[in-house]
């Protein structure tokens, strides 16, 4: 077996006056932040070991109270080793 990374992001929506405990339960997830919050709406972005640690997280924000939904938009994995990789910038002619 790999060892895989997953980067997902996910939008949740809550009540305005949930979102410090929206930012307090991301703060506590680990490798997460929130990329985006504006009105009752927050991106949040992960990296994870596997797909489970990403519905964990998910079902995480689920649970916070004046959470009304968390919907996943963009789940990625690949091997570590492979996305650790530098790339180069440089555009072909």
């Amino acid at each position: 077996m790999n060892d895989e990374l997953h980067i997902a992001s996910f939008i949740v929506q809550a009540r305005p006056d949930a979102l410090a405990a929206v930012r307090a339960a991301v703060h506590g997830l680990p490798q997460a932040e929130i990329a985006a919050c504006e009105g009752g709406k927050a991106i949040v972005l992960i990296e994870a070991p596997d797909s489970r640690s990403v519905m964990a997280a998910i079902d995480a924000l689920r649970a916070v109270a004046g959470v009304l939904t968390v919907n996943l938009v963009y789940h990625h994995a690949d091997a570590s080793e492979w996305l650790a990789q530098e790339t180069s910038h440089e555009h072909p002619a």
